[in-house]
């Protein structure tokens, strides 16, 4: 099903156990964090707070809305709720039938004249960012980060091209934000320097509590020149409903929660960081200066609901939607270039930036040819700077299983190949201060996990599993007095 607002898939989660509700009420200064932290760790449901320190009465919280599932066996299941799967669906099962669901014909958005979005509208001296239940998530941020699970809009003034993209956002005072990006090839960014050869401030609208799929795309790659409203409103199966901004030339889906809106200065700079960034740690080269940005409106529904993720170590919502992304794209990638592959994950508990890959091995040396392929794409090396291949007979979403088998049949004499001196991407933590700057000191390194196709059959060891030692009528057997033996599972 196609949810129209948040509110749609949080009545959907709830009816999953997906959702923890906590009336209690919270410090929005570090302890909102250590709970959302907790509840990760623990694969709890995601919680929803409805009483925050400091904040208006009817003002709330959502934190983790793509966390990992509650159910063991299940850490897809919020993503499965958000793209209308069944929430048990098999994470290899997932991984094939992603592009089917994620890449419907587009369908334009189309304009309306008012939305929930503009129920509440602040201007001038009524702006007030410190209203809003923003957490301090670790101790050592530089600060509220407002912007953790959203949607960061802006248009190209040459083009009239919109973007929206994902960025972390600071609050600076009470009319002032900073909004993070690492590198010049982010569109947001690419646009501010256009708007700064033209001696203009950039025009900004931050859309925070959308329904689930919009941050999924705002935070993703999509081709150049295609614009994320018409992708969404194809996997949505109807066109997304955008209102004009009250103070800026862009628009916004209506049924956001919470619209800020406003303008980064070409001239006021100030501090913003450090923060705990996706990869897990808080780093002090991630703090520096950056532009400053005017907010010119604050528009919200009745009683808003304010959405976060709290970066940090896996298991954490940063990931869950992007591993199945990122190993349906790569999947079909290899596929595409003639490569007998079987299955590709990218693991939760590597941040996704280990990619295992199970596949028939035609030829010597088949595991070098792989990476190469995968490597020599865009952004290939970034998502797989570690790579391991396997033969067939290892279930590569099964994590565990990959690392055994890697440790048993990777000689790490022979099998683990290294590319060094490569560009570096800036939110590395491994990275030094000049590295990140420079962009420099990267590196990619393949673990071959394949049998050597010269060894004689009789050399190759067997796995001593169920389905790898036990006749098949004994297999049957077992299975079919499974439950008689007394076995709930």
């Amino acid at each position: 099903m196609a949810f129209k607002d948040l509110r749609e898939y949080i009545a959907r989660l709830e009816e999953e156990g997906e959702i923890q509700r906590i009336e209690k009420e919270v410090d929005w200064n570090l302890e909102i964090g250590a709970i959302i932290r907790r509840a990760l760790d623990l694969s709890a449901p995601a919680p929803f707070f409805q009483k925050i320190v400091g904040s208006p009465p009817g003002y709330r919280l959502l934190a983790s809305p793509n966390g990992t599932g509650v159910t063991p066996g299940r850490p897809y299941a919020r993503v499965a709720v958000a793209l209308g799967l069944p929430p048990n669906m098999p994470s290899s099962e997932m991984i094939k039938s992603y592009h089917g669901v994620m890449e419907k014909d587009p369908i334009k958005p189309v304009m309306v004249s008012e939305g929930p979005c503009q129920e509440e509208v602040y201007t001038g001296d009524d702006i007030d960012l410190l209203k809003f239940p923003t957490p301090v998530f670790h101790e050592g941020d530089g600060g509220r980060y407002i912007g953790t699970w959203l949607t960061c809009i802006s248009k190209d003034p040459e083009t009239g091209k919109v973007n929206w993209g994902m960025y972390r956002v600071m609050i600076h005072d009470k009319k002032h934000l900073l909004i993070y990006w690492h590198t010049p090839q982010q569109h947001m960014y690419g646009h501010y320097l256009k708007y700064k050869a033209m001696r203009k401030p950039m025009p900004f609208a931050l859309a925070i509590g959308t329904e689930p799929i919009t941050p999924w795309f705002s935070g993703g790659r999509i081709p150049l020149g295609v614009e994320e409203p018409d992708v969404i409103g194809g996997v949505l199966g109807e066109p997304i409903e955008l209102v004009k901004c009250k103070t800026v030339d862009l628009e916004v889906p209506a049924t956001t929660e919470i619209v800020i809106e406003g303008e980064v200065s070409i001239d006021e700079t100030a501090i913003e960081g450090p923060f705990a960034e996706v990869l897990g740690y808080i780093s002090p080269a991630s703090r520096g200066e950056n532009q400053l940005s005017r907010v010119t409106a604050i528009t919200h529904r009745h009683d808003p609901i304010l959405v976060c993720t709290n970066p940090g170590p896996p298991p954490s919502d940063s990931y869950t939607k992007t591993s199945i992304e990122v190993s349906a794209n790569v999947l079909r990638y290899l596929k595409s270039q003639g490569l007998p592959v079987k299955m590709a994950y990218a693991p939760l508990e590597t941040s996704i930036r280990m990619i295992l890959v199970s596949s028939e091995v035609p030829f010597r040396n088949y595991a070098k040819h792989l990476a190469i392929i995968l490597w020599g794409i865009w952004g290939g090396k970034d998502r797989a700077p570690y790579l391991a291949v396997f033969d067939e007979d290892i279930d590569v979403t099964n994590f565990g299983q990959a690392i055994w088998a890697m440790t048993t049949r990777c000689n790490p004499a022979k099998d683990i190949h290294i590319v060094k001196d490569l560009p570096g991407m800036a939110l590395y933590p491994f990275l030094s201060r000049e590295e990140r700057q420079k962009q420099t000191g990267g590196a990619c390194t393949l673990f071959d996990c394949t049998w050597p196709l010269d060894w004689p059959k009789e050399d190759i060891p067997v796995m001593a599993s169920f389905e790898g030692v036990y006749p098949k009528e004994i297999r049957e057997m077992v299975l079919k007095n499974w439950s008689d033996y007394g076995f709930k599972v």
